[in-house]
């Protein structure tokens, strides 16, 4: 006797995995957000010196 499929079986399942695919990505942008976020700082830190330098230059002219 062939098996009977449950039409709801496979679009729960489809609901399942793009549910599970968003959190990842969701998860992914936060993880690219904070990622941008230290970057930023860090190129702020290593241009303070360079600013420094040049608005001090631009006094002593």
């Amino acid at each position: 006797m062939p098996k009977k499929t449950d039409p709801h079986g496979f679009g729960s399942f489809l609901k399942e995995v793009l549910d599970i695919s968003k959190e990842l990505a969701d998860s992914v942008i936060d993880g690219m957000s904070v990622a941008e976020r230290d970057f930023r700082k860090g190129l702020i830190k290593l241009m303070e010196p360079e600013a420094r330098r040049q608005s001090q230059a631009r006094q002593v002219r």
